[in-house]
C-alpha cells in the first residue's frame, strides 16, 4: 500500500467520537461511589447469588456502538452496585483486608487519572520519588536496616514471590552457581522452611518457581501456633542424616503474623538458624508487622524483623488504604536488584548512571517493567493524617481484639483457641465442632455480624479478624451479646 492508499484509508476511518467529557463522567460516577461508601454499614456483607443469575445479568455481548451514560449508570446502579457485598463494613470481621482511610481512597483516585508507569525514573521523575519515598517511610517506621529497600507489588503474594526469588539467587551465588544462568538444574534438591501456619501464596510462589512440593518442608508449629528455632534445627538435621548431600537447605520463611491465628513465629531463633545453616530468612509481615510501629506488648514481639533478609509487607491490610498495595523488601538493596536488572536495546536511554535513594527504576526491584502508582494514595493519607493515628488506629483493634477475647474467655460455654494479640480472635463452642459451626451460621444469617471459620490443631474454629478501621469496644459488646444469644438458643433445643 503507497502512502496515498495510506492517506485516503486513514481518513476514510472516523476518529474516536467520545461520548463524553471526563467532567461530566465524573459528576454522573463519582456521587455512586460516594453513596456506597456512606452507607457501607447498612450494605448486606454477603450476596448469595445463584450462577443462573449471573450468567442471565453478567453475559453481555461486547457493545459496538457507544452507549449513553445514562444506560452505563443504570445498569451500574441496578445490578452492580446492589450485587457488591459491604467488607469495608465495621461489623465485617471475617477476613484480614481493612476498611481504608477515606484519604487514602481518595488519593487511590488520583493514580489512574494521573496514569504514571513508575518502572523508571525517566518515565515519571516524581512518581518514582514519591515511590521510593514511602518505601524508605516503611523502613524507618519498622527500624529496618538503612539500605533496606524494595518495591510496590499487587499485594503480599507477588511481594513474597518476589522476595523467594530474590533469595534464591543470592543463595545460588553464595553456593557456588548462578540461578539466573543456569536455572534450577543442580544436582541437590532446594529445600525452604516453613510453619505449617504458612500463607499457601508461599507454596504457591515455590510451585510458579518451578521447585515443585518436594522443595517444601512443613514444620510443625508449637501449641500456640508459632514456629520455633528448635523445630527448625530440627527438621534441617533430619533431612541432612536422611537424605545427606543429595539436599542444599537454602531458605526459612517466618511469619509475623499467620493469617490462620496471628501467631508470630519466634523470629531471633529463626535468625540464629538461618545464620547457623548459612540460609535465606524471609519473613511474612504482609498483615502483623505494621503492628510494630505500636507501643503495645505484642509490637516487642516483633523486634526480630530487623534482621531478616527479606520482608513483605501489604498496606492494604492493616495499614488502612485500598487495593493494591503489596511490598516486597530486601535489607540489602543490591540483592533485589541483582536478581531482576535486566537491560534491554529500548530501556537504554532509562539507565541511570547515579544511584540516589529516591531515583530508582522499580523495573529492577521485581518483575513488572510496566508498574502503576501504588505508594501515591499511601503518601496521600500519611500527609493528611500523620502516622500517629495510624499507630494509634493499629493500637485500638489491638485493644479491641484483647477486650472481645477475654469476653471469650471468660463465658464457660467457649473456648480460646487463640489469643488476640495481633487482632485475630480464634474460639470454639464447649460441645464442639457441630454447635461451633451452626452458630456462626447462625450469626451470618442474621446478617449483622460476619465472621469466618479456619482450622486449627485439627479443630473448625470461629475467627474474627478485629483490623477494622472503625470499630471500636461497643461493636464487641454487641457482637458478643449476639453469640450469646445464638448459644442460649442451641442450649435450649
Amino acid at each position: 500500500m503507497d502512502n496515498e492508499e495510506i492517506i485516503a484509508k486513514f481518513f476514510q476511518t472516523p476518529p474516536l467520537k467520545y461520548n463524553t467529557n471526563p467532567e461530566e463522567l465524573i459528576d454522573k460516577l463519582l456521587p455512586i461511589a460516594l453513596k456506597y461508601q456512606k452507607n457501607v454499614d447498612k450494605i448486606p456483607f454477603y450476596r448469595k447469588l445463584t450462577g443462573e443469575y449471573i450468567q442471565k445479568i453478567f453475559d453481555l455481548p461486547i457493545p459496538n456502538d457507544p452507549q449513553s451514560i445514562e444506560e452505563v449508570v443504570a445498569f451500574l446502579n441496578t445490578y452492580i452496585i446492589p450485587n457488591l457485598p459491604s467488607t469495608t463494613n465495621q461489623r465485617f470481621l471475617a477476613y484480614i483486608p481493612s476498611d481504608p482511610a477515606p484519604e487514602a481512597m481518595v488519593g487511590a483516585m488520583l493514580t489512574p487519572l494521573l496514569n504514571q508507569m513508575v518502572g523508571s525514573v525517566q518515565a515519571s521523575v516524581s512518581g518514582t520519588a514519591i515511590e521510593a519515598l514511602v518505601i524508605q517511610w516503611f523502613v524507618q517506621l519498622l527500624n529496618l536496616p538503612k539500605n533496606t529497600f524494595g518495591s510496590f507489588t499487587t499485594g503480599g503474594s507477588g511481594a513474597i514471590l518476589t522476595c523467594i526469588y530474590a533469595g534464591l539467587v543470592h543463595q545460588g551465588k553464595l553456593h557456588g552457581f548462578d540461578i539466573k544462568e543456569e536455572g534450577y538444574f543442580h544436582p541437590k534438591r532446594f529445600l525452604i522452611y516453613l510453619s505449617d501456619q504458612t500463607h499457601n501464596s508461599v507454596e504457591k510462589a515455590i510451585l510458579m518457581l518451578g521447585l515443585g512440593r518436594k522443595s517444601i518442608r512443613y514444620v510443625k508449629s508449637s501449641v500456640n501456633f508459632e514456629l520455633t528455632g528448635n523445630a527448625v534445627r530440627t527438621a534441617i538435621q533430619e533431612d541432612q542424616d536422611k537424605f545427606g548431600d543429595s539436599v542444599l537447605p537454602l531458605m526459612i520463611i517466618g511469619n509475623a503474623g499467620t493469617t490462620n491465628s496471628g501467631a508470630i513465629d519466634f523470629l531471633d531463633e529463626l535468625r540464629e538458624v538461618a545464620d547457623e545453616y548459612q540460609l535465606w530468612f524471609h519473613v511474612d509481615g504482609a498483615y502483623g508487622a505494621f503492628a510494630k510501629i505500636t507501643n503495645t506488648p505484642v509490637s516487642r514481639r516483633l523486634v526480630g524483623l530487623e534482621k531478616v533478609d527479606s520482608l513483605t509487607l501489604d498496606a492494604h491490610k492493616w495499614f488502612y488504604v485500598p487495593f493494591e498495595a503489596g511490598v516486597a523488601l530486601t535489607t540489602n538493596h543490591k540483592i533485589m536488584s541483582n536478581a531482576f536488572e535486566l537491560s534491554a536495546e529500548y530501556l537504554i536511554d532509562s539507565e541511570l548512571e547515579n544511584d540516589y535513594p529516591l531515583q530508582r527504576n522499580f523495573r529492577s526491584y521485581g518483575f513488572p517493567l510496566t508498574r502503576e502508582l501504588r505508594g501515591l494514595k499511601i503518601w496521600i493519607m500519611l500527609s493528611l493524617l500523620g502516622v500517629q493515628q495510624i499507630k494509634n488506629a493499629i493500637t485500638r483493634n489491638i485493644l479491641q481484639a484483647n477486650y472481645f477475647q477475654n469476653l471469650i474467655d471468660n463465658n464457660s460455654q467457649f473456648e480460646l483457641i487463640s489469643r488476640g494479640d495481633l487482632g485475630i480472635v480464634c474460639f470454639v463452642h464447649k460441645d464442639g465442632e457441630y454447635t461451633t459451626i451452626k452458630i456462626l451460621e447462625k450469626l451470618q444469617k442474621q446478617n449483622n455480624f460476619y465472621l469466618s471459620t479456619t482450622v486449627l490443631a485439627g479443630k473448625t474454629v470461629i475467627r474474627a479478624c478485629i483490623l477494622n478501621l472503625r470499630s471500636d469496644l461497643s461493636t464487641m459488646d454487641e457482637l458478643y451479646n449476639e453469640l450469646i444469644v445464638i448459644e442460649q438458643e442451641f442450649s435450649l433445643t
